[in-house]
């Protein structure tokens, strides 16, 4: 009543290498039994390990695996993720109610070729009709803790979870937001609730940013913000409240934040104001048609992508502000109009007309 029969180590082509099979490898199937013996396929570096649990179940060890892999699930093009370990499966109890259990480990994660530490992903269906998740990223160079752990419902495609973060470096963002932001430190704690169908996932949360500073690369003005709440949806990072300060230490208050679609399309949507503070500080390198250092009452809003955005700066200059714009005899895609000269007692904060 049972069947055996062996793998020839003939040669494998899969994963991009020849692989072979492990003599003396036996697989023997029958009535609610199954026993797997010695079967490794190997290609000298990599290797996969089958094996019964118990002549009832199947367990699998994949080791020295490369998840590039992984960027084709995630298909989030600014960060390419990487890095070596290892996949284990098991199949317990195949013939009556299967408990299904996976486990990946990545001892170095890497995201855009900077390691972020340990990454493992623990998954277990128990035949109850959900997949409980748990997803752990932790380097304890930096003390940064990622904690997810969510519960996805089969039937319904719906997905339940909590996400915590702690210390994650904000100067990853830099990833996301191409040109925008320089010379990026501190780091932020999350603390948030994802849930929803895969296909339209919501995320609502509270952050906190400490020692939080960058550089807003086109107006070339680095700003410290300190620690500050943050408020933290599918489609908008909220800093509205925050406070920051220039290099003189002058203070403006923020109103709007990041939009995105689930860290995804990066944009703005953000005013800056206040009664004194440098709105420009840049050198011609950074912008040959305009540059210098203004500072004074200003109000500057960012609309739009991140590659694209629009940038209005309505700033009263004050003693020490220096605005450079060279004559040339030609710019190429040059609007002349892009800058406008007003009388300071016409000036009028709220609208300047077209």
């Amino acid at each position: 009543d049972k069947i055996a029969f062996k793998i020839r180590n003939n040669e494998l082509d899969m994963l991009g290498a020849n692989w072979t099979v492990s003599g003396g490898n036996k697989i023997i199937l029958g009535k609610k039994y199954i026993g797997i013996d010695s079967l490794v396929f190997s290609d000298g570096y990599r290797s996969i390990n089958l094996s019964d649990i118990r002549k009832e179940g199947i367990q699998g060890h994949l080791k020295n695996f490369d998840f590039l892999i992984i960027n084709g699930i995630i298909d989030y093009k600014k960060i390419q993720f990487a890095g070596e370990g290892e996949v284990k499966m098991k199949v317990e109890s195949i013939f009556s109610d299967p408990v299904i259990n996976g486990l990946m480990d990545i001892p170095s994660f890497t995201l855009n070729n900077e390691d972020y530490g340990r990454l493992l992903i623990k998954a277990t269906d128990r035949n109850e009709g959900f997949i409980n998740t748990l997803v752990t990223l932790n380097n304890p160079d930096n003390r940064m803790n990622v904690y997810l752990e969510a519960d996805y419902v089969k039937d319904e495609k719906y997905l339940n979870g909590k996400l915590d973060i702690d210390n994650l470096p904000l100067d990853i963002f830099e990833f996301m937001i191409e040109d925008g932001i320089s010379l990026t430190s501190g780091t932020t704690n999350i603390d948030a609730g994802i849930f929803g169908p895969l296909e339209d996932l919501t995320l609502i949360g509270e952050g906190k940013l400490n020692d939080a500073a960058t550089r807003v690369n086109y107006l070339g003005n680095y700003i410290t913000i300190g620690n500050e709440p943050i408020r933290i949806g599918n489609e908008v990072i909220d800093f509205t409240g925050v406070t920051i300060r220039d290099k003189y230490n002058n203070v403006a208050d923020l109103e709007g934040g990041f939009v995105h679609n689930l860290f995804k399309d990066f944009g703005l949507d953000l005013t800056i104001n206040s009664d004194r503070f440098l709105a420009l500080d840049t050198d011609k390198s950074d912008n040959p048609m305009y540059y210098g250092q203004g500072i004074g009452e200003v109000e500057v809003s960012f609309v739009g992508p991140i590659n694209s955005t629009d940038i209005e700066v309505t700033a009263g200059m004050s003693e020490g502000s220096i605005l450079n714009i060279p004559i040339e005899d030609s710019y190429e895609d040059f609007d002349e109009s892009f800058i406008k000269f007003v009388d300071r007692k016409a000036l009028d904060m709220d609208t300047l007309d077209q």
